[in-house]
């Protein structure tokens, strides 16, 4: 009777939660809908397939925006948005091993929003944070002018993975009761081999700009991408 009334109990709670991601992933729809249609032009230039995939540094509209200004400080909202909601989603499934304190585990919808957003703004922060990192970074290694570009472009990069991470984690709450561990093995597999695929892309796009040696790349790339980099793979492992 006891084992019947525990196995229900995770059961109700497991729907519940499952309610609230879902929830939450029609809102980041909602999110990504208005951007398409308030920001048509730097919608494009961000979530470009072609652009992800592309080993040369090329001018178009969404490099040509300033850091702090309203379009590029929004879908960098959206890029945050969409990094949070994969990391609630992974530490309710990690459960005893879950990273985040629990009170950052939701128990109503209500809940959720208010956390999501919250941790949205300061994944914002963070990422404001990570680009006074490369300016200082870049002032170090005599290297002013490329800084604005080194960072556009490891973001426009992230945008593009994120969005098909967040598809992944989307899709597969969609259509099961539950998080397959198998999925969760294949995102951290994908996480970093992008980590790696980042480095490699950005290297080749410093070389095509021209005006650098290759040792002068790679030294500046391990200071402001390799190393955090590895620091991050060690937390995922």
């Amino acid at each position: 009777m006891g084992t019947q009334l525990g196995s229900n109990i995770l059961v109700t709670t497991m729907w519940q939660a499952r309610d609230i991601w879902i929830f939450l992933s029609v809102f980041y729809l909602f999110i990504l809908a208005f951007s398409r249609f308030v920001f048509p032009k730097v919608f494009m230039a961000v979530y470009s397939p072609l652009k992800f995939f592309s080993f040369r540094a090329k001018e178009d509209f969404g490099t040509g925006l300033r850091i702090l200004s309203t379009e590029y400080m929004h879908f960098t909202y959206v890029l945050s948005a969409a990094i949070i909601f994969n990391v609630l989603i992974f530490n309710d499934y990690l459960g005893e091993k879950a990273i985040l304190p629990e009170w950052l585990n939701p128990s109503d919808i209500g809940e959720g929003i208010l956390i999501w957003l919250g941790l949205s703004v300061v994944g914002v922060f963070v990422i404001l944070l990570r680009y006074l990192m490369i300016s200082g970074f870049g002032q170090l290694f005599n290297f002013p002018n490329a800084v604005s570009r080194h960072f556009q472009e490891a973001q426009s990069l992230n945008q593009v993975f994120i969005l098909f991470l967040w598809l992944v984690v989307t899709i597969t709450i969609y259509s099961r009761f539950y998080f397959p561990e198998f999925i969760f093995q294949s995102v951290l597999i994908m996480t970093l081999v992008y980590m790696v695929y980042r480095q490699f892309n950005l290297y080749l796009k410093f070389l095509d700009t021209g005006g650098y040696s290759k040792l002068f790349i790679f030294s500046y790339l391990c200071t402001t991408e390799i190393i955090p980099a590895l620091i991050g793979i060690k937390i995922l492992l």
